[in-house]
């Protein structure tokens, strides 16, 4: 089947018959992952590639330009899938390989590269355990088999034939340190670099000249550390004296790296740092925001512009020389208040690809023609909500009883479909640390939204985005104060927004999970029912079951944010609570979940049978930390819209 034909089918395929009263269109629409994924051109401009999901599984198509035509589309199938990719040249494309795994929520890499060219042939792989080809009898120099994992450092557009990787053997004890190669896009053939990392899973930062420069990790506390190369005794000094720092990329000049880091100042902010003097200079910080990420040029990976973690999209331009900066300020202009994300350019600068996305847009795919001063719209990345009245998200801001300032979302319900209440849900995300809400587009926000329900999402203290001292006042608050912000936010919602004090329900996965039986355990008449999805329930459990545990860096995280202390935990921890809970649950997990194993829910779900405390539940066997399979989504989000209508129905 033709690439074109693939992606109407994916964008035309059915979860399940679904029943009222959850409209099937909307949980069609709102179960099935975003059609398309990425884009980027060739470096020529001949060829637009898109990443687009089919069947729980993520393709790339090739498309010719002008004419978008199909030329190819290229899938691995089985337990495989493709993803971040990139054009190693104008005629072959490099995929990261990704994995389909049962225990977690979405695929996930084990450091594999597939390549293949541009009309989907030729296609291997040319980096991991699997890359390994039988050379006998063969003078060509075949992939290795290489027992590590592949993280790519450079693309090296100056060299068609070379991708730079890093390379880190496997290990048990995670110790083993990264090395850079050389492995060439056509036969995997690897050259080494002869450069190692001085601490384990460091990430390298290259000079112009492509020969590495500082490499920055975390040791086994969780504190990240930086190491200065010196190639006149090619050894590696760690930068000490200086904070905890997350470079970014190098200067034209070779002297200066760009660095996001924290100082004597509140806010992450973008600083310069002289790899001379080992010094550095602040370029900006805001008083309210951290910065989120940076805007690189598309040529040498310059820092043109930078994002705040701010309510609604700002950006900071940086560079205003760079003609690329232009382009963004005329791109902000043209979509204002939209968030503006440009893909790639060709090597000629003439083409740009662009997204386009908002609250109600989960992005929309332009080309812009830089020399004809022209944009066409190519594609939308979840094209069937565009004929819906999606609501938009409002951005507002309260004083917690302790004067603190708390960041939040609401999201009104479809109006047409609320019925005579205003009924809400609050929706509480994961992390909980360093993790926030934002004005993105939100799948789930839009589905309960359409379904007559307003959505409050609150970015409690311990959320990222609003400085060091925001999120550390989470830390071992975990049942305290984090919950103190979530019914404060609630109570100013009633007050504010007209939300009926007698229609509310909590809602929320992972942490959100934990805070959705939490919640109600502290504050007992402000739900009438709760939904927990993959929620951690017993504190205590944490340090030993589950993935984190098994981190390099997991029990020094467990031990900062929930700490060691035996009667704090257990009185966090609601599954030593449950006799407290006098409303409608819905509980939901995945049997091979690894970040909060189904223990958790089996803690739970036994202290409640113990305390006569009924509930209904959902656990499918092949899910883990979320559902990821959209079948199971989609049946997912049916139980839970009935649980709702069945508890929130108006009087």
């Amino acid at each position: 089947m033709e690439w074109s034909k693939l992606l109407l089918a994916a964008s035309l395929a059915s979860s399940s018959a679904f029943a009222v009263p959850a409209d099937p269109k909307l949980v069609e629409i709102f179960s099935h992952s975003e059609t398309m994924k990425m884009a980027k051109l060739s470096p020529d401009g001949k060829f637009l590639a898109l990443a687009f999901n089919y069947q729980d599984e993520t393709a790339i198509g090739v498309l010719s330009l002008p004419e978008l035509k199909s030329v190819s589309s290229t899938k691995l199938g089985g337990p495989s899938t493709m993803g971040p990719f990139f054009w190693a040249n104008d005629n072959r494309l490099v995929s990261q390989v990704m994995e389909k795994r049962g225990w977690l929520s979405a695929p996930v890499t084990y450091g594999e590269y597939y390549a293949f060219d541009y009309n989907g042939k030729r296609g291997k792989l040319i980096y991991g355990a699997r890359a390994g080809e039988m050379q006998t009898g063969s003078r060509i120099k075949k992939a290795q088999s290489t027992e590590g994992w592949g993280e790519l450092v450079d693309p090296l557009y100056e060299d068609s034939d070379y991708i730079l990787l890093s390379s880190t053997p496997w290990s048990t004890d995670l110790s083993a340190l990264p090395e850079l190669i050389k492995v060439n896009v056509k036969t995997g053939a690897q050259r080494g670099f002869g450069k190692k990392a001085p601490i384990p899973h460091g990430q390298f930062i290259l000079d112009n000249n492509k020969e590495p420069l500082l490499v920055s990790g975390r040791d086994k506390l969780n504190n990240i550390r930086t190491y200065l190369y010196k190639a006149d005794n090619n050894s590696w000094q760690e930068l000490n004296t200086l904070p905890e720092m997350n470079p970014l990329a190098v200067t034209d000049d070779n002297r200066y790296v760009w660095v996001l880091a924290r100082t004597t100042k509140d806010k992450s902010g973008l600083y310069k740092l002289d790899t001379q003097t080992s010094t550095l200079a602040e370029v900006f910080t805001d008083s309210e925001y951290d910065v989120a990420s940076a805007v690189y040029s598309s040529d040498t990976n310059q820092v043109i512009a930078l994002t705040l973690a701010s309510p609604t999209p700002t950006y900071i331009v940086i560079d205003n020389k760079h003609p690329e900066a232009q382009l963004l300020k005329d791109l902000i202009a043209t979509f204002p208040g939209e968030e503006v994300t440009i893909f790639n350019r060709t090597e000629d600068g003439s083409q740009v690809l662009v997204l386009i996305g908002s609250d109600i847009s989960d992005g929309v795919l332009y080309l812009y023609n830089t020399k004809k001063n022209t944009i066409r719209e190519l594609y939308t990345f979840r094209a069937a909500t565009k004929q819906l009245p999606l609501a938009q998200t409002e951005s507002f801001t309260f004083t917690t009883s302790d004067k603190l300032t708390v960041q939040s979302y609401f999201t009104p319900a479809r109006q047409d479909l609320a019925g005579k209440k205003q009924k809400m849900v609050v929706l509480v995300h994961g992390g909980p640390h360093g993790i926030r809400d934002t004005w993105s587009f939100d799948p789930e926000v839009h589905l309960l939204s359409q379904h007559g329900y307003n959505v409050l999402r609150v970015n409690y203290r311990g959320s990222g985005g609003f400085g060091q001292s925001f999120e550390e006042a989470g830390y071992r608050q975990w049942g305290n104060a984090i919950q103190r912000d979530i019914s404060e936010a609630v109570a100013w919602t009633i007050k504010n927004k007209g939300v009926s004090k007698d229609h509310i329900c909590i809602m929320g996965a992972s942490f959100g999970g934990y805070s959705a039986i939490m919640n109600p355990i502290l504050n007992p008449d402000l739900y009438q029912c709760a939904v927990a999805n993959v929620g951690v329930y017993d504190l205590a459990m944490m340090y030993n079951e589950g993935d984190i545990p098994r981190m390099r860096t997991g029990k020094a995280y467990l031990e900062e944010v929930i700490g060691r202390d035996e009667a704090e935990l257990a009185a966090y921890s609601p599954v030593n609570h449950v006799e407290k809970l006098n409303i409608p649950l819905f509980l939901a997990h995945g049997e091979k979940d690894q970040r909060a194993p189904v223990e958790h829910y089996e803690a739970l779900t036994k202290a409640l049978d113990k305390a006569g405390k009924p509930y209904e539940s959902l656990v499918e066997a092949k899910e883990g930390h979320g559902f990821y399979n959209e079948q199971i989504r989609g049946n997912y989000y049916i139980q839970v819209l009935n649980f709702l209508d069945k508890h929130l129905k108006d009087e």
